[in-house]
């Protein structure tokens, strides 16, 4: 009896270690790794975040050795999406991260777009990408920098890097027409289509995809983002909105058609929408002085009523000043799909969306010519 019992504990013992092995295995098989090494990241830790096909982030910290390298364990339960920032430089990296895979990262953080990522088909096919357009890349990197550091003829800055960009759309136009499945071309779709002025242009390259990139979750995510820009986009009519004024008086662009609107986007405490102010002001101006009747109006994205109310104070009386106090969690924000601010849409007195993106300097040219075409018609 004394036998049978010491080979019955044995045997429990046994199975639970094999369970406990067992569970051990599953649990490692959801893991995956980061490594690497990167020059010039100014800081003690990146940002790591993963978009989740639950439509939400998940944020991870990295710390970063004096020669720059770092290394990273997590779990993940399916092919998933990431960001690599370096530290709060606004630069990142793009990753992608799946059960058991081992990623190497290296290059120089000042130059994101030529960072190489290693490890699962995804990260190698846009590393390929990178590869096989360093020139291109490297030569975008040179002007971005001359610009930051206000390097140089800013205007012939602005063709080279137009030219330039044209050129790696046209590259990327070919890479997503030759690997119309692959995971990488849906990145890439992200990185030179994701754009205003890039609507019809992005349909197509999204209806081009086939399975598995037309059924990954930032396709999706791209198909959702498009038929957002299609609302707001040059040709499109105004999407509606109503919002309070200053003094609480609830206002919409219906109540000025028949005129042509200038709808701004901007912040009391934003100091480049206080610097652009200036320039508004004197389109303002020019316009009432060839007597063309064009109301401005502006959408304050702040939940202080008070600075709004002090702005207003230095605007013409006529100025149409909006408030949203939910900032960029605002409807019109997203209706609009505005991105950036100060950021400005010129709406026609039929009450469509004539262009977009509309600097001060160049309005009043803008509404000349128009009008001077409607007047032929």
């Amino acid at each position: 009896m004394k036998i049978t019992k010491h080979i019955l504990y044995c045997t429990v013992i046994l199975l639970a270690l094999i369970l406990l092995v067992s569970a051990c295995k599953k649990e490692n098989g959801k893991i995956f790794s980061i490594e690497g090494k990167l020059e010039n990241t100014n800081g003690s830790y990146l940002l790591f975040i993963k978009e989740l096909p639950t439509d939400t982030l998940a944020i991870d910290t990295i710390k970063i050795d004096k020669d720059g390298s770092f290394s990273f364990k997590s779990e993940i339960d399916t092919l998933t999406f990431a960001r690599l920032f370096f530290n709060q430089q606004g630069r990142a990296i793009s990753v992608f991260v799946d059960k058991g895979w081992k990623i190497k990262i290296s290059g120089d953080a000042s130059t994101p777009d030529l960072v190489e990522v290693s490890g699962g088909e995804a990260n190698d096919d846009l590393t390929d990408f990178k590869k096989k357009n360093k020139s291109l890349l490297a030569k975008r990197n040179r002007i971005y920098k001359d610009l930051e550091n206000k390097k140089g003829d800013s205007e012939s800055l602005q063709t080279e890097l137009m030219n330039i960009s044209f050129e790696l759309t046209g590259k990327a136009r070919d890479y997503i027409k030759k690997n119309p499945a692959k995971i990488a071309s849906v990145v890439i779709i992200h990185h030179f289509y994701k754009d205003n002025s890039m609507a019809d242009r992005l349909e197509e390259q999204l209806n081009s995809l086939q399975s598995p990139a037309k059924s990954f979750y930032l396709t999706e995510e791209l198909h959702l983002f498009n038929q957002s820009i299609k609302q707001s986009r040059v040709g499109a009519q105004a999407p509606y909105f109503s919002l309070p004024d200053i003094n609480g008086k609830r206002m919409s662009l219906n109540d000025f058609r028949g005129k042509y609107v200038l709808l701004s986007f901007l912040s009391a405490v934003c100091p480049v929408c206080e610097a652009n102010m200036p320039y508004l002001l004197d389109a303002s101006k020019a316009l009432k002085q060839k007597k063309m009747d064009v109301k401005f109006m502006s959408i304050y994205l702040d939940s202080d009523k008070k600075v709004v109310k002090d702005k207003k104070n230095s605007l013409p009386a006529d100025w149409i000043t909006l408030i949203d106090v939910q900032e960029w969690a605002a409807e019109p924000v997203s209706t609009y799909n505005i991105t950036e601010i100060p950021y400005s849409i010129l709406i026609s007195p039929e009450g469509k969306i004539v262009e977009r993106g509309i600097s001060a300097t160049e309005l009043v040219s803008k509404l000349e010519e128009l009008i001077k075409n409607n007047n032929k018609q």
